[in-house]
């Protein structure tokens, strides 16, 4: 069960209902208050409004929860889940033929962003397609998230799944990098790579690049992931 998305959201719902009934509590033991009637009513006025705030948050993330948990019963991922160094990751094969070609989404992307391309290309050969650890069906893991670990994650599950080569990599923006880092790391079961649209090394020293990354107003990472992490509790990009 996917924490961000069911178990927090059920925790909020929870914190939601206490805050409202500590308010509203509140707001009826001010009657018998010998306070100001300004006072008050501010202090109704203040916490009526936390109460409004309180149920519509709960209420959001509720759904949400219980949204995702439904989809999630009706629509279960398709293709096939192995053990790589202790952590679940899914791969999703179709087509049959010679080499396999392994579909690597971009970042923030899983195995559904080839949801138009892979039914296309299993017309011609087998193709697969995965979630790196953290997106999609694959269990996030801690540590170091750089290329040479992602390429050894995706050859161990090639492994466990007994895919052997040989194989086409093909890779979409920060996916480039990873393919580029696998066939370095095991050219022996690389007979190609796709390229698309894909981020190449250094590419921070292009003055095109490096043009574009500093007119991008930049943020605080931790606030941003924050944000990110109150969103997804909340429901936001539902």
């Amino acid at each position: 069960m996917d924490f961000d998305y069911v178990i927090a959201g059920s925790l909020l719902v929870l914190v939601a209902i206490l805050i409202c009934w500590l308010c509203i509590r509140r707001i009826l033991a001010l009657r018998a208050k010998r306070y100001r009637m300004w006072r008050r009513i501010v202090e109704a006025i203040v916490l009526s409004i936390i109460v409004l705030y309180a149920a519509y948050a709960g209420a959001i993330s509720g759904f949400n929860a219980l949204a995702t948990v439904q989809y999630w019963a009706t629509n279960p991922v398709p293709g096939n889940f192995y053990d790589v160094d202790g952590y679940k990751m899914h791969i999703y094969c179709t087509g049959q033929g010679s080499p396999t070609l392994i579909l690597d989404a971009g970042l923030g992307n899983d195995w559904t962003v080839w949801g138009a391309v892979q039914p296309t290309l299993s017309k011609t050969t087998r193709v697969c397609s995965y979630d790196r650890a953290g997106f999609g069906g694959s269990a996030a893991r801690p540590g170091t998230r750089d290329a040479d670990h992602i390429a050894h994650e995706l050859h161990e599950l090639l492994t466990e799944a007994g895919i052997t080569g040989p194989i086409i990599l093909m890779g979409h923006s920060i996916a480039g990098l990873y393919i580029r880092d696998y066939a370095e790391l095991y050219p022996q079961q690389v007979a190609g790579l796709v390229l698309v649209d894909s981020s190449f090394p250094l590419q921070d020293k292009n003055p095109v690049v490096k043009a574009a990354i500093a007119s991008t107003p930049q943020r605080n990472p931790t606030a941003q992931r924050l944000q990110e992490k109150s969103n997804f509790v909340l429901g936001t990009p539902r």
